[in-house]
């Protein structure tokens, strides 16, 4: 089990444990429910990428997206690669206008079905962030809730 994200260091790439423990993350809820777009599976031909990708749409308004610039994504497929039941994607914005938050990072996490056949889709699971406080004691650091 990994240790809680505030006792993160301020590292730009979170490691394999951390991406897999979803409580490192602040759950993000849709109009505080699962939206219906978000549980549309995704062709494994899509690439888990471009899945992941279009989930964040869901949760990024246009208002307050930046046109989905992320500066970072990585994979991280369970229990290996080879064997993927499971994917973590995670996906960072950095350089926001915003003078709290340095940087905000999402956690899209996808199950596998059918994965021994043509039809496999990867099955949205969850969402989450982080974020990187800019100021005070908290300043660098990952955390899942408010930076003060």
């Amino acid at each position: 089990m990994s240790a809680p994200a505030q006792a993160k260091n301020s590292s730009q790439y979170p490691n394999r444990s951390e991406a897999a423990n979803p409580d490192n993350f602040k759950r993000i809820l849709i109009n505080g429910r699962v939206v219906s777009m978000a549980s549309v599976p995704c062709p494994i031909s899509d690439g888990i990428i471009n899945c992941a990708l279009k989930k964040l749409e869901v949760i990024n308004e246009p208002a307050f997206s930046i046109d989905g610039d992320y500066d970072l994504v990585q994979v991280f497929y369970y229990p290996n690669t080879d064997q993927a039941k499971t994917a973590v994607v995670i996906a960072q914005q950095s350089g926001l206008m915003n003078d709290s938050v340095r940087a905000i990072r999402y956690r899209v996490s996808f199950q596998l079905e059918d994965g021994g056949t043509s039809a496999a889709t990867w099955n949205w699971v969850q969402y989450g962030e982080q974020v990187q406080c800019a100021r005070g004691k908290m300043a660098g650091k990952w955390i899942k809730g408010r930076c003060l």
